[in-house]
C-alpha cells in the first residue's frame, strides 16, 4: 500500500512539474514573439516608438534596447501631388529628419 501512495505522489509531482514547465515555456514564447514583433516594427522605420509603447506597454528604453544600427536609416519618401499649382511635393526623411522638396 505504501508503494502505491509513493507512486501516486511521484506522478502528482511529475504532472505538476510538466504543467509548470509548459506555462513557463508559453510565457517565454510570448515574450520572444513580442520582442521579434517590436524588432520588425523598428526595422520598418514607419511606426513611432510611442505607438509601440501603447501597444506593448513597454518602456521607451526597453524598446530602444532592441533597435539595431540599421533601423531608421532607410530613406523614406512621401509624395503628394498638388494638381492646381501643377507641383509635386515630396517629404524625404532620414533618421527622423525631414526635408520638404517641392518641384
Amino acid at each position: 500500500m505504501g508503494g502505491q501512495i509513493l507512486e501516486y505522489e511521484a506522478k502528482t509531482i511529475w504532472n505538476e512539474g510538466k504543467r509548470e514547465g509548459k506555462r513557463e515555456g508559453m510565457r517565454e514564447g510570448r515574450k520572444e514573439g513580442q520582442s521579434d514583433l517590436v524588432k520588425s516594427l523598428l526595422s520598418l522605420g514607419t511606426v513611432a516608438v510611442e505607438d509601440i509603447q501603447r501597444a506593448t506597454g513597454w518602456t521607451k528604453e526597453k524598446i530602444e534596447s532592441l533597435r539595431t544600427p540599421e533601423d531608421g536609416m532607410k530613406l523614406k519618401m512621401q509624395c503628394s501631388k498638388s494638381v492646381p499649382k501643377r507641383r509635386i511635393c515630396c517629404i524625404v526623411g532620414v533618421e527622423g529628419n525631414q526635408i520638404e522638396i517641392t518641384v
